[in-house]
C-alpha cells in the first residue's frame, strides 16, 4: 500500500473503504513504525456510511478528505473489465482456456 499515514492527520476527514477490515490494513502493525502514529480514532467513517447518509461526505469546497482502503473486489472486477476492453480494442492480449 502507498500511502502516508501522516496524510490523514491533516485531512479534514479520513475515510475508510470498509472500517472493519481496512483499519487493520491501514493502522495494525504500522504504527510501530511511524514518529507520528494514527489510530482508529482518526477515522471519520467509512464509504457505506457516506453512501447511505449515515455520515456526510465533503461538507464544503475547501474540506480535504483522504480515502483509503485495504482492497475492494468490487474495483478489482472494475479495472480488469476496463483493462479487458481496453486490450479488445488494441487487438492485444493472449487468450487463455481456464477449463
Amino acid at each position: 500500500m502507498i500511502w502516508n499515514p501522516k496524510l490523514s492527520k491533516t485531512a479534514d476527514k479520513w475515510i475508510l473503504g470498509n472500517t472493519e477490515s481496512d483499519v487493520h490494513a491501514t493502522i495494525g502493525d504500522k504504527l510501530k513504525m511511524l514518529t507520528s502514529p494514527v489510530s482508529e480514532e482518526d477515522v471519520y467513517g467509512d464509504l457505506a456510511e457516506i453512501v447511505v447518509g449515515k455520515k456526510r461526505g465533503r461538507e464544503t469546497d475547501r474540506e480535504r478528505i483522504v480515502f483509503t482502503h485495504g482492497g475492494m473486489s468490487s474495483l478489482d472486477i472494475g479495472t480488469g473489465v476496463l483493462a479487458y476492453k481496453r486490450a479488445k480494442e488494441k487487438g492485444i492480449g493472449v487468450k487463455v482456456r481456464l477449463f
